[in-house]
């Protein structure tokens, strides 16, 4: 570990789709070091918003206060964004059954896609 570091790159992909897998993980103080939080950014009202949306169910309003508690992180700049991942898809419309998974394509449940008995893929 280094502690004199100013600056690093790093990248992550979710591990579910709630937002908690962001700002919790990657920003709580409970989380310093190796367990996610690698820039040790801390701000107690930050914490404040995080831990009481982790407590509510309703997901309206644990949305409201990940996006406030994310409005401060961007305000302090505990990430610099410099890109976002990005996939384009292409599906043919005899593929039945192929639902893309709200994390991308690689977590996409592939079990009930078919393809129509009477299409012809061009090119296979």
């Amino acid at each position: 570990e280094n502690s004199t570091t100013a600056f690093y790159r790093m990248g992550w992909i979710a591990d579910y789709a709630d937002p908690d897998n962001f700002m919790t993980v990657r920003l709580s103080r409970d989380y310093w070091g190796p367990k996610g939080n690698y820039s040790r950014f801390s701000h107690p009202e930050f914490e404040k918003l995080i831990n009481r949306a982790r407590e509510i169910t309703d997901m309206e309003e644990r949305v409201k206060l990940y996006q406030q508690a994310e409005e401060i992180a961007v305000e302090e700049a505990a990430w610099l964004f410099i890109y976002y991942y990005g996939e384009e898809m292409l599906l043919k419309p005899y593929v039945k059954n192929f639902y893309p998974a709200p994390q991308g394509d690689y977590t996409s449940p592939m079990w009930n896609v078919s393809m129509e008995a009477d299409a012809t893929p061009v090119g296979l």
